[in-house]
């Protein structure tokens, strides 16, 4: 749809907001009134009636199913300059703040806090690249216990157990059973490299 017919679309009070480019403004709205529609719209006025790049607008929504639906409909309305407005969650655009500043590396024991998406595509590259896990990483179906072990790592860390305690729980515990022997072996050392991948690194 083009922006004059999207523009139609809004109310009165909507469209005021859109037509507002200079100064703070704040919109208070519930859920389904159409707020990622709003703001898709007048980020596209912006561009439209002033110099500003693309890159130099922020949007921050809370899920990233709304990351995903803002930048269709900047994409939509803008064209492919819509794909260059930042737009995040904000947990991630905080995470990326810590990520990239220095200061954040003299942090020790700090780890970096992922959305869930960003927990998904951590536990899938680390179940392509992590060795020794065989017993928890079917050759035909890589990711069939990604859901398992990501909720087992809640489970650890809701009840108070470290890394290091289920190490140790598995050099003194014996099981009769091989497969759970090495299916605890493996989780280990997928948790153990899920650990160290939240903890920022410097350049």
């Amino acid at each position: 749809m083009t922006y004059d017919s999207l523009y139609q679309q809004l109310n009165p009070s909507q469209q005021k907001a859109v037509n507002t480019l200079e100064g703070p403004l704040m919109i208070l709205a519930g859920p389904g009134t159409g707020k990622t529609q709003l703001l898709s719209v007048r980020t596209a006025n912006i561009l439209r009636q002033t110099d500003l790049y693309p890159s130099n607008i922020l949007l921050l929504t809370y899920t990233n199913a709304g990351v995903k639906a803002m930048r269709e409909r900047l994409a939509g309305i803008i064209g492919p300059n819509g794909y260059e407005v930042v737009v995040d969650t904000f947990h991630g655009f905080a995470n990326s703040l810590i990520t990239e500043s220095e200061e954040s590396f003299t942090i020790k024991g700090e780890r970096i806090q992922l959305t869930e998406l960003e927990r998904i595509y951590l536990l899938e590259y680390l179940l392509d690249h992590t060795a020794g896990i065989g017993a928890i990483r079917n050759p035909h179906a890589p990711y069939l216990y990604r859901k398992n072990i990501e909720d087992n790592i809640s489970i650890l860390k809701k009840e108070g157990i470290t890394l290091l305690d289920f190490e140790k729980f598995l050099e003194t515990h014996q099981s009769t059973d091989k497969k759970t022997e090495d299916r605890l072996k493996a989780f280990s050392l997928i948790y153990s490299a899920y650990e160290q991948a939240k903890i920022p690194k410097s350049e």
